[in-house]
């Protein structure tokens, strides 16, 4: 519980984040969708990098916020919190994978497992928006639910390592993002 506590302004911040992001996503899987495959996955792979460099971004601040609670010894520099924090943040999202799989399997012989295969696959496609793209391309070539729950739970994984190096990278004060020098010109 005192993850949850230390933690939250992180995950809600992440949280909304996705929210943003699968508006965005879906935005641009509507816009590209119909234009062919190639179109499609690109803008998807687009959306996907942008994303991650958002919470790479976000979670730089933070960890530059905690650098100097680091450098006095008052707060220990944990190299999973920025890792462990999106994962939090994609629980949902990545439970709902979970559940997705099973059904998966069980959707030929029960019918509340199809309806929930199939609302999960409804609400990922909308959550997760920034990678279905990707997920309908690879759907289009083959049509597997592992495949399905394999880039979603990958797309969860990649987002939060994108969280662990923003935040090391921000506790280190390494910048990939040039900084602009404000120089008075007298």
């Amino acid at each position: 519980m005192n993850f949850f506590k230390e933690n939250s302004s992180m995950i809600t911040r992440l949280i909304i984040t996705h929210i943003g992001m699968a508006a965005f996503g879906a935005v641009m899987f509507l816009s590209t969708n119909q234009k062919g495959d190639g179109m499609m996955l690109a803008a998807s792979i687009f959306s996907a990098i942008f994303y991650a460099i958002i919470v790479y971004c976000t979670m730089w601040e933070y960890g530059s916020k905690d650098k100097p609670a680091i450098d006095a010894g008052r707060m220990q520099c944990k190299s999973s919190r920025g890792f462990l924090v999106s994962l939090t943040a994609e629980a949902i999202a990545m439970l709902l994978v979970v559940l997705f799989l099973v059904c998966s399997f069980m959707k030929e012989t029960s019918t509340i497992a199809a309806e929930i295969y199939g609302s999960c696959y409804i609400i990922l496609t909308l959550l997760d928006s920034c990678f279905t793209g990707i997920v309908i391309f690879l759907r289009h070539k083959m049509d597997s639910a592992v495949l399905i729950a394999l880039v979603y739970l990958l797309g969860s994984v990649a987002i939060s390592i994108a969280s662990m190096l923003g935040y090391l990278a921000g506790t280190k004060d390494i910048r990939i993002i040039p900084q602009r020098s404000y120089t008075n010109k007298k």
